[in-house]
């Protein structure tokens, strides 16, 4: 975080995103704090209003249910928030719906491109608080991974910045 460019300075709203275990929470609060803007977790604001952690919206509801709420709650959080603000999406929040066009619409976005490596190893440490490789072995895990990394992909290359 030592070089930030002006280009980035001038945002109202940065995107982060990038495959889960990435860094971009993280990241986040540290660019946060350099640039003196607020700083929100899209999952932790879901979890807050709606008294569910992520686990919990998945088991009760699934996926795709979790994906529209990922929407509103996004569109909420960016209407309702003072900026300048930076938001750390979910992994999957640009892939979904029209949320990459809302965000490309709205503000800068940054894709964190994280070695897989490093988020095998994360992700084995983590697996309890993430519903979709909960429940996987280590060569399922590395599988997972890799296909929907690839599935994903294109997605977040469509980001205005690659770190």
């Amino acid at each position: 975080m030592r070089f930030i460019p002006n280009k980035l300075k001038a945002q109202q709203i940065i995107y982060l995103l990038g495959f889960m275990a990435t860094g971009k929470s993280h990241t986040g609060k540290l660019l946060a704090q350099r640039l003196n803007y607020t700083f929100i977790d899209l999952d932790e604001y879901i979890t807050t209003e709606t008294s569910l952690n992520i686990n919990q919206i998945f088991a009760q509801n699934g996926e795709d249910y979790f994906r529209q709420l990922e929407s509103f709650y996004l569109r909420q959080l960016v209407n309702n928030q003072p900026k300048p603000i930076i938001i750390a999406l979910g992994g999957g929040t640009p892939c979904f719906g029209d949320n990459l066009t809302f965000i490309k619409k709205t503000g800068f976005s940054i894709f964190i491109n994280t070695p897989l490596s490093l988020i095998f190893k994360r992700l084995q440490t983590q697996k309890n608080s993430r519903p979709l490789v909960a429940n996987l072995n280590n060569s399922e895990l590395l599988s997972f991974i890799q296909k929907l990394y690839l599935k994903r992909y294109p997605f977040y290359a469509q980001a205005d910045m690659e770190i």
